[in-house]
């Protein structure tokens, strides 16, 4: 035992001491060596990449200034020695770091004839530039206007590379080739740079081109003899150029058609001197660290293992029965303690013997009030005023009850017992009563109810019973408290007939409240349609104005009367929301106009104020808008007798991401003001402070209760703050309204649009109100159309069969046969099956029938009629005549670009191209405001400069769309931009 024990301590030291620390070092060793792989690899990585940057920086500026000299038109007339000059200075350009761009400059012309060189060239002969130029590829290349860059070449002599760059002098006005800029760039520069940046790194860089010959290296010599390596090295460990085991990578650099490599390698060895050194340590530290182990487990061996032993043969002697003995350990620590307290408990062991006899006494003690418990119990069964009934789940019978379960269903005890369980209750619910016992058997507690119960005489009564299971002489009981609820039952039945009954009055007013509507929209029907006739008619500009006064006015009304009718669906919770694009500044300048009045004749003063940065339109409900303001600014009006009425509409929030803002509108006065006792009711229906009671404040009080309503609805808050005799404030905050830059028309038949034509078509109109037909009758008659009307559904029928129209526009609701049945009728013959329909009707339930019918309806309508929506849904289904509506002037923008003189439009082109796409480019939908500004005042001057009248309407644009942070006019200004320069460029080749 003593061996197997000790043993199995040091394997166990081994495996968790040695182990873990050979395998933490090996890792740290392992990760160790591929961290620092990684970082050489990298390093080399960014070594190779600068040195390709470096590389083509160099080449970059030599391009540039080539390209520049370029552009000198007058290049190839200059005389000889002008041109000596201008090579010597090419030739003699440096860079900061004090390398040369060029050895030498040619000027030739479009055919390959040299005319003049530099003088770094020794014989500036025919025969030189012939053997050192590749001609051919300098003439194709250059062809297309571009500057070309051929391939790479050794000199024969020397072994040196070098490359042909070669740009193209074209004359601006003809666009002809006179004559060709060309170099030979060689790569000695090319070794110098390679040869600084390899004194900073640790390793070697060199260049190789597409047929692995080296190009560049920091040793000339390499270069001059040709180097080639024997394949493409892949980046990480390889054989390096000098044979020996190198961290390598490179870089890929483009030079006109070819691709070189830039290669950066450094020995293996130096890049991984920093592990080779942690796995030194690390043999160190696991070398210690098995020394410290060793002997830990020798003092372990000791503390621990000998005293096991002794425990051991301690326990052994007691299960034998010896209690006299003691284990003699004597240590300050948990196995001394062990010890001490083994010793302790074989001491107590004798009195355990007597304990346990004490015990099985008081067990007894126990059981005799256990009989005590079970007579009370027996008690408070038998006492108690609820019926309780147990039952065997196996048998479903009765097996006890109590007085009051006798006393509920009439019986004797002696007759309840062995009754079934569904034997109480009635015939018809026995099914229900079986499965309620099952299922009550099948868990420990649980309620039903409530059932049906009978008693003895026949009498039908209903109780709830709350159930639990125990386990009696091993059988399985349910114990049920049953509780009569017959009178709560017929009371739940009254309240249901009650709610039934509230329902139908609910229907009944809204019932009421459809026809009431149907009654007040017909008047304001006709009051609407004959303003939009005279609209056209009237030539008298303050006569227009009334008139718009009038439509407004009407339209205001129409949405006050569809909010107060619809009130009782605010406060039901069946109100909806139409969300769409609001135009702010009209729906305020409209509110503004429709209390002008009012306010002149009191002597007002009334303010509206727009803060800056506020959008051109949100989406919200703009009818439920408009009702609130009214609203709002009515009750200002009504309780200010002197001095001022303010409307401030602001934002308080803006979320740039998302695009929404919080809208607030504060309507400020100086009336009578609120006492602070009258601030917590004024928002009641039908509730007016105490100092309104009096007949010069008349209202319903209803005003302020559908505000707060309706804001709540639009996602908003209305606050308040008032000082009696001093005036009120209002403001309502709408939370995350998403902003737009959509326009908002309310009618396209004002305005610039009320020369909307259709080239031919016959609509049949079929209403049964006289005023709603002529008005629609005239307007159709004025968009060019031929209109049919018919009064009735009956005769619109015979009508669509014999004319067969080319639209009809049904009224839903007309007395016998109503527009529903009428669409049925068209939608079912097959001779008018295929005409399109427009449905009007001033109800939405009558919508709501219409959308459920499955019938082909092309637009739903309402009344009054939109004409803006009228118009819409004509479009869809007529040709506008040519001269209709919004004029189209791209004919008078595209003859700006014509008559722009061919020497301008070439700068013009030259300028878009060079400068301006590049910028729109680079911004990729994300700009500053103050550089769209700038670009604007750019394009202003370039348009006035070359004549060209669409790019200063553009700019003009562009400038007015920054100065109110439109982003989306913004875009779309650039967008006209972009095809205006496509106009531009297809302008040029057509006159080429």
């Amino acid at each position: 035992m003593r061996i197997q024990l000790r043993n199995r301590f040091r394997v166990m030291f081994l495996i968790l001491a040695v182990g873990p620390l050979l395998i933490v070092g090996l890792f740290i060793g392992w990760q160790s060596y591929q961290s620092q792989l990684i970082h050489a690899l990298s390093l080399q990585k960014e070594i190779s990449r600068g040195a390709a940057v470096s590389i083509q920086s160099h080449f970059n500026l030599a391009i540039d200034l080539l390209e520049h000299q370029a552009t000198i038109n007058d290049l190839p007339n200059m005389p000889v020695k002008k041109l000596e000059r201008i090579f010597s200075f090419l030739t003699n350009n440096k860079t900061k770091s004090g390398h040369r761009l060029f050895q030498s400059v040619a000027l030739i012309d479009e055919q390959g004839i040299l005319k003049t060189c530099s003088a770094m060239v020794f014989y500036c002969s025919e025969e030189y530039f012939k053997r050192y130029y590749d001609l051919e590829a300098i003439i194709s290349g250059t062809r297309l206007g571009q500057l070309s860059i051929g391939q790479l070449i050794f000199d024969e002599y020397s072994g040196e590379p070098y490359l042909t760059l070669a740009i193209p002098i074209i004359d601006l006005q003809t666009g002809l080739i006179l004559g060709i800029l060309t170099t030979n760039i060689r790569f000695k520069e090319i070794w110098t740079i390679i040869s600084d940046i390899q004194k900073k790194v640790n390793g070697q860089i060199y260049v190789i081109d597409q047929e692995r010959r080296i190009v560049a290296h920091a040793d000339p010599t390499v270069v001059l003899k040709q180097t080639i390596l024997d394949e493409i090295k892949t980046p990480g460990l390889q054989k390096g150029l000098n044979g020996e085991w190198v961290i390598m990578n490179q870089t890929a650099w483009n030079v006109g058609n070819q691709t070189l490599h830039v290669i950066a390698e450094q020995s293996f060895q130096d890049a991984m001197s920093l592990s080779f050194r942690i796995l030194v340590y690390l043999a160190g530290a696991i070398f210690a660290g098995l020394l410290s182990v060793l002997a830990f487990a020798l003092i372990a061996e000791r503390r621990f293992v000998q005293p096991v032993e002794k425990l051991t043969q301690f326990a052994t002697n007691v299960k034998n029965g010896n209690l006299r003995g003691t284990i003699a350990i004597d240590q300050n620590d948990e196995l001394g303690d062990l010890a001490r307290i083994v010793n302790e408990m074989t001491e107590n062991l004798s009195g355990m013997v007597t304990r346990l006899q004490e015990t099985i006494q008081v067990n007894n003690e126990a059981f005799d009030a256990l009989s005590v418990s079970e007579n009370r119990f027996k008690a408070v069964f038998d006492n108690a005023r609820d019926s309780i009934i147990i039952a065997d789940t196996k048998t479903r019978k009765i097996i006890s009850v109590n007085e009051a379960s006798c006393e509920m269903f009439g019986f004797d005890e002696t007759e309840m017992l062995g009754m079934s369980i569904e034997s109480i209750h009635p015939e018809s619910a026995h099914e229900q009563a079986i499965s309620a016992f099952e299922q009550i058997a099948s868990r420990s507690v649980g309620s039903i109810g409530p059932l049906p119960m009978k008693r003895k005489d026949g009498g039908i009564f209903f109780s709830d019973i709350n159930t639990s299971t125990f386990i009696q002489e091993g059988r399985k009981m349910v114990i049920s408290l049953l509780r009569d609820v017959t009178q709560q039952k017929m009371t739940e039945q009254k309240l249901k007939e009650a709610r039934d009954s509230a329902e139908a009055a609910s229907k009944a007013k809204s019932q009421f409240l459809a026809n009431i509507s149907h009654e007040i929209r017909t008047p304001l029907n006709s009051v609407i349609g004959y303003s939009e006739l005279l609209e056209g008619i009237l030539k008298d500009e303050k006569q227009k104005r009334h008139l718009a006064s009038i439509k407004t006015a009407g339209r205001n009304l129409l949405t006050i009367i569809n909010d107060i009718l619809d009130l009782s669906k605010i406060e039901a919770g069946m109100m909806t929301i139409t969300p769409q694009p609001t135009d702010l500044k009209s729906i305020f300048n409209d509110i503004k106009r429709l209390f002008e009045g009012q306010v002149e004749e009191k002597g007002l003063t009334f303010e509206l104020e727009f803060q800056e940065g506020l959008p051109k339109a949100v989406i919200t409900d703009s009818t439920r808008l408009r009702q609130i303001l009214i609203n709002l600014l009515g009750n200002a009006v009504k309780y200010t007798d002197k001095g001022f009425i303010n409307m401030k509409v602001g934002k308080t929030a803006f979320d740039q991401e998302l695009n929404t803002l919080d809208l607030s509108i504060i309507i400020e006065d100086s009336g009578i003001g609120i006492p602070q006792h009258d601030l917590d009711i004024i928002f009641e229906s039908f509730r007016q402070q105490d100092a309104q009671s009096n007949r010069k404040f008349e209202g319903t009080g209803l005003g302020l209760s559908i505000c707060k309503k309706l804001v709540e609805l639009l996602n908003g808050v209305i606050l308040v703050e008032s000082t009696v005799g001093e005036g009120s404030r209002f403001e309502v905050i709408l939370h995350n309204l998403q902003s737009t830059s959509q326009a908002v028309e309310e009618s396209l038949l004002s305005s610039n649009d009320s020369n909307i034509n259709y080239n031919t078509g016959t609509v049949l109109t079929i209403d049964d109100e006289p005023s709603s037909l002529y008005i629609l009758d005239q307007l159709l008659k004025k968009m060019g159309l031929r209109s049919v009307i018919a009064i009735n559904g009956k005769d619109g029928l015979n009508l669509a069969g014999d004319i067969n129209p080319d639209l009809v526009i049904l009224d839903i609701s007309m007395p016998e046969t109503d527009g529903l049945k009428v669409a049925a009728s068209l939608k079912s013959d097959a001779l008018t099956q295929h005409i399109p329909l427009i449905a009007v009707s001033n109800s939405a339930d009558q919508f709501e029938s219409f959308r459920n019918s499955n019938l082909q309806i092309q637009n739903l309508l309402s009344k009054p009629l939109n004409i803006a929506k009228l118009v819409e849904a004509l479009d869809r289904q007529f040709e506008r005549a040519p001269d209709s509506g919004h004029i189209n002037n791209q004919t008078e923008k595209t003859s700006d670009v014509i008559e722009i003189d061919q020497t301008r439009l070439l700068d013009l082109n030259k300028i878009i191209k060079k400068k301006y796409l590049p910028w729109i480019q680079q911004m990729k939908g994300v700009f500053k405001i103050n550089d769209v500004k700038q670009f604007s005042s750019e394009l202003a001057k370039v348009g006035d400069d070359s004549g060209c009248s669409r790019l200063v309407d553009c700019s003009s644009r562009l400038m007015q769309a920054a100065k109110t942070f439109d982003i989306s006019a913004i875009h779309n200004c650039l967008s006209d931009f972009q095809q205006l320069a496509k106009a531009l460029k297809q302008q040029e080749q057509n006159n080429g």
